[in-house]
């Protein structure tokens, strides 16, 4: 039997393209504000912002980002609370829907 149109599969693809983008894009945001408060250099940040976007893909969710930005961020010695860091992950996501028109 042939269909046609799109399989229930791949049918909420571009939405799910356009998810993860945003995700990455908001998570780029919220590393180099962090990188920011660690005093990172230039090179440094791009490399930590790498890395907490593919943390994103490793473990889904915001709970393990913003763990691993605020075990960095104590790790380091900076003072900051979870209400900072949610906030900075909330403008980090305004950032990103303004970027990607969403």
């Amino acid at each position: 039997m042939t269909t046609t149109g799109t399989s229930p599969l791949t049918a909420d693809l571009p939405a799910l393209e356009q998810e993860l983008r945003l995700l990455a894009r908001r998570n780029r945001w919220l590393a180099l504000w962090a990188a920011g408060r660690l005093g990172l250099t230039a090179v440094e940040r791009e490399a930590y912002a790498r890395r907490i976007v593919q943390a994103e893909f490793e473990e889904p969710g915001d709970l393990d980002i913003l763990r691993l930005v605020l075990g960095d961020l104590v790790a380091a010695g900076v003072e900051t609370s979870e209400i900072e860091l949610r906030a900075a992950l909330a403008d980090a996501e305004r950032r990103a829907r303004a970027e990607l028109g969403a």
